[in-house]
């Protein structure tokens, strides 16, 4: 049978024998299945009146970094983060887990889940928003489960944020 064309994509099936076994290319997997899988996010942690922020893992069923904790149809910003090398400020740790990033975040507009298809899709919208350098941040920017960094973030929101080693971002 010949290939056919759904979403813009191409697929096509195979008898053989009692099964029928469906050959999917990668476009057409993305263009059906891409940003269905749900995400991790992070919370403000805690916002110091010197335009430093902590994010990160926030100890409750809310974050979880494995299998991510939020449906990719949920409406969130996204952290951004441009690591620069700036030195950290007074009384914030520089090494291990919840430390000093190097730089500055930002979050941008609430956006679907569903529209992050990539990383690079995601760091896209980033640096659209922020201009060059900006990123989607990363669980382990700092050394994992949260990091320091420069800006202003809004309190009692969770962003969507990247982990690079497990299938818990909306397009793994």
């Amino acid at each position: 049978m010949p290939p056919s064309t759904r979403c813009g994509a191409r697929w096509s099936r195979v008898w053989s024998g009692s099964y029928q076994q469906w050959n999917i290319y990668s476009t057409a997997y993305q263009a059906l299945f891409a940003g269905r899988h749900a995400g991790m996010t992070w919370a403000n942690l805690e916002q110091r009146a010197d335009n430093v922020v902590h994010v990160g893992y926030d100890n409750s069923t809310n974050s979880n970094p494995f299998s991510g904790d939020t449906p990719s149809s949920a409406v969130l910003p996204l952290l951004c983060l441009k690591q620069d090398g700036r030195p950290a400020p007074a009384g914030v740790p520089t090494s291990g887990f919840h430390s000093w990033a190097g730089g500055e975040v930002k979050a941008t507009a609430p956006l679907p889940g569903s529209q992050l298809t990539s990383r690079a899709a995601a760091d896209q919208k980033c640096a659209g928003a922020f201009g060059s350098g900006f990123r989607m941040a990363e669980f382990h920017d700092a050394s994992g489960w949260g990091l320091w960094a420069n800006g202003t973030l809004p309190t009692n929101t969770r962003f969507w944020t990247a982990i690079n080693d497990q299938p818990a971002n909306p397009w793994s």
